[in-house]
């Protein structure tokens, strides 16, 4: 699954080059086609655009993709796919429009599978977010093993902490009143109460995700964007070394 950029060419019928000798471009084809089905779609906020809900169409074909002109010999044969168009007719006044043109190796037939696609194709903002976790969070790439094996070992030690982080960030924005206790256990909120010298305060995801990233450099003003990767990865270590201490203190006696 992925995004059209470079408007390919595509092989057309005689009867359709004749009709309209643009449509041999995937774009362009794309564009053409009739809608064949709607919904109403939530647009995430992104670089402070806000969350909005839009009406969008879609339509699909098979296509086969010419190959580029100037490829190497392994990319010299045509490719057949789906290409699946998703817009917005009637978008808000002053406001772009959305438009997808998508390819994919998955044959598309129905509504369903078209959607199914999309809603793929949607995840992809969560699975780069769960990349950014693991590299300007947890700092993965500043490791420099020199081994497969070590970097799968230090994977399965850090995609864990990542998700959780990323699970943490997700319910605060999506659904910033849900009780911190649904999110993180309550020894985490403990300690991170604790360290805010908020012992008896009740926190929401909204408020533990804002807390944690204040401990690890987060200014927190009202101007200031979200909390970014780097700033809940050093707020999240210093909470967790704080909890394994209590771990340990729990073995000890009391004085």
């Amino acid at each position: 699954m992925t995004r059209v950029a470079q408007n390919r060419n595509v092989e057309v019928s005689e009867e359709q080059e004749q009709v309209d000798p643009t449509a041999e471009h995937l774009k362009t084809l794309a564009r053409r086609l009739p809608a064949q089905g709607a919904v109403v779609m939530t647009i995430p906020a992104e670089r402070g655009r806000p969350e909005r809900e839009a009406l969008v169409q879609i339509s699909w074909q098979e296509v086969t993709i010419q190959p580029p002109t100037n490829g190497t010999a392994f990319s010299m044969t045509p490719l057949s796919a789906s290409v699946i168009r998703v817009w917005e007719p009637e978008p808000p006044e002053g406001v772009e429009a959305l438009e997808w043109i998508l390819v994919t190796s998955i044959t598309v037939t129905t509504a369903e599978d078209a959607w199914q696609c999309v809603t793929w194709y949607q995840w992809r903002w969560l699975i780069e977010d769960f990349h950014k976790v693991l590299k300007t969070g947890c700092l993965l790439e500043d490791r420099c093993l020199q081994t497969v094996e070590a970097m799968c070992n230090l994977l399965a030690i850090l995609s864990p902490t990542a998700m959780r982080l990323l699970w943490l960030r997700q319910i605060a924005q999506t659904a910033p009143d849900t009780p911190a206790t649904e999110v993180i256990s309550k020894d985490v909120i403990q300690v991170v109460l604790h360290l805010d010298k908020r012992p008896t305060a009740t926190l929401t995801a909204e408020d533990l995700w804002h807390t944690i990233a204040r401990f690890g450099g987060y200014l927190d003003r009202k101007s200031d964007p979200p909390p970014g990767w780097q700033t809940l990865w050093h707020g999240w270590i210093r909470v967790q070394t704080v909890l394994e201490g209590v771990y340990i203190g729990r073995h000890f006696p009391a004085p």
